[in-house]
């Protein structure tokens, strides 16, 4: 008989106990904590209780983490993993877990704000997932904790930001043009002038649908107009829009696109409007002469976008609040982040079936990983 706690409880699957008690121990205030040293304990454990979610070292002995993912998903599909490996493990092998719909992956040594956040956001999808496998008709409340409450104030700190940014950037165009019309710049001067004044452009667009998009999903008028189409096109035109700000900050506009990539079934604007979101926040906090690179990837029936930058990171008292609402504007006002950017993205990617994670590599800066369902080859 399978136990059926009221509280959302946690699987912990690590065969070393530093890291498996280390987690336990950010874990086990908020929620109730079961631990396995191995894949073959932990399936043991799931035959006796039901969990919410289950944290998985990749690399074990024995039965590793991707045979041990897999029969967790066998024996229980609404159960939530969320992968936690050494951030020595490259970005294909970490992959191979995502086609088997990993919540999300955190290197080792993790953020403790991290963790509690995607933890506490997978218990709750895997919860809305019962329900609505139980009681397919019945209305499910929306995630506890997964949108920052929209208050009179915050909407009015969100909109002083948001001028603020708009004035900024109209401020550079008018600022570059004035000097052009002087005749005030040399060739090459002129050059950087005027990437300056498309990639102001860009980001000002930018803005300006981020606050049309935020008002069409609360109004709950945000349409999709879905298509079978090549993820990489729209990479690659989105990179292109972004070429002349990172060219003006001198920074390294990389792409690694796989060839192979079946169609996908995406609305082409939202996702433009998604990717343009990562690529403008990876620029900004990259610094002059930096990298920031994207890449495309097929692992079975998923295609997985990732956008990494070498920056300062994010500090982990903002993990929690990145894909909330005016969670980031409040506390990044000086740097006039609204708050609406990561938000939408994620918005964008859940409403197209998909999932959107972040990691923090050890060698600094932020990668971005988003997760779409391919098209069925019989259609692709």
């Amino acid at each position: 008989m399978v136990e059926e706690p009221t509280a959302a409880s946690v699987l912990i699957v690590d065969d070393e106990i530093g890291p498996r008690e280390s987690i336990r121990l950010v874990l086990e205030a908020r929620f109730r904590v079961t631990t396995a040293e191995s894949g073959e304990q932990a399936l043991d454990v799931l035959r006796h209780q039901r969990v919410d979610v289950v944290t998985l070292d990749l690399m074990m002995p024995g039965m590793g983490g991707i045979a041990t993912f897999k029969k967790i998903r066998e024996m229980y599909s609404d159960v939530e993993i969320i992968v936690i490996s050494a951030d020595g493990v490259s970005f294909e092998s970490v992959a191979q877990t995502l086609p088997q719909r990993a919540f999300a992956w955190i290197a080792k040594p993790f953020e403790a704000a991290q963790l509690v956040q995607a933890v506490g956001r997978a218990a709750e999808r895997s919860r809305i997932g019962r329900l609505r496998a139980e009681h397919p008709q019945a209305p499910v409340a929306p995630e506890v904790g997964a949108r920052v409450e929209v208050t009179a104030q915050s909407q009015h700190d969100g909109a002083r930001i948001f001028s603020h940014d708009i004035k900024n950037r109209l401020n550079v165009v008018l600022g570059f043009v004035h000097m052009l019309r002087e005749d005030a710049l040399d060739s090459a001067h002129a050059a950087r002038a005027l990437d300056a004044i498309e990639g102001s452009a860009h980001e000002a667009m930018t803005l300006a649908v981020n606050f049309l998009h935020a008002e069409e999903s609360d109004g709950g008028s945000l349409q999709l107009h879905k298509t079978p189409t090549s993820l990489n096109q729209i990479v690659e035109q989105v990179l292109k829009d972004e070429i002349p700000r990172a060219r003006s900050r001198r920074i390294d506009l990389q792409a690694d696109l796989d060839s192979g990539l079946p169609l996908v079934d995406l609305d082409v604007a939202m996702i433009s409007s998604a990717l343009a979101n990562l690529l403008n926040n990876a620029l900004h906090y990259s610094s002059e002469e930096g990298i920031v690179r994207v890449e495309t990837r097929r692992f079975d029936d998923e295609i997985i976008l990732r956008v990494r930058d070498y920056g300062p990171g994010i500090p982990a008292d903002e993990i929690p609040l990145l894909f909330q609402r005016y969670g980031r504007g409040a506390k990044s006002a000086s740097r006039s982040s609204t708050g609406l950017g990561l938000y939408l993205v994620r918005t964008i990617v859940e409403a197209h079936g998909g999932s959107v994670s972040v990691t923090l590599p050890a060698d600094g800066g932020s990668a971005f990983v988003l997760v779409f369902p391919s098209v069925p080859d019989d259609n692709a």
